[in-house]
């Protein structure tokens, strides 16, 4: 069974994440009671600056300390 009849029984959907596509991720985007320590700024940052620092495969940058 591949995922896109996984998706389907489930009640599930497959979006398409490529150039041109319609639809999209935004990493950004915080929903009110966001994350567990009591600051979702904080804790929103350090989630970008992970996404970044895996989207970065040399890891020959330096973005910022945490």
């Amino acid at each position: 069974m591949n995922i896109l009849t996984s998706s389907k029984k489930l009640g599930g959907a497959v979006i398409e994440i490529v150039a041109g596509s319609p639809d999209y991720i935004n990493a950004i985007d915080m929903s009110e009671g966001y994350g567990n320590s009591g600051n979702p700024v904080g804790d929103k940052s350090q989630f970008v600056m992970s996404l970044f620092e895996q989207l970065d495969n040399n890891k020959k940058r330096h973005y910022t300390d945490r």
